[in-house]
């Protein structure tokens, strides 16, 4: 599945900056719509509602890159920001 792959690998390069292990966590219902929440620690580091998950939903692979840098940047700066609840 696209959306997973994409957001595995939002977490590998979160936890490639940060050094903390990031988990993902995807829940998704048969019509393509769910969630998906990158855990650190204790800290949910991203969170996501999904909707048509079966097209992923990019123009191009440009949209798609900036997508993944803005949800790389929110979850390094919420790491840096709470260290003690990621590190828990």
């Amino acid at each position: 599945m696209a959306a997973e792959l994409f957001f595995n690998a939002v977490g590998l390069s979160v936890e490639r900056e940060t050094g903390i292990m990031v988990q993902p966590i995807l829940k998704l219902h048969h019509e393509g719509f769910g969630r998906i929440v990158l855990i650190a620690g204790r800290l949910v580091a991203v969170n996501k509602q999904l909707r048509d998950v079966h097209r992923l939903g990019f123009d191009n692979c440009v949209k798609l890159a900036q997508e993944g840098d803005r949800y790389v940047s929110e979850g390094i700066g919420l790491i840096r920001k709470f260290p003690d609840v990621a590190n828990y």
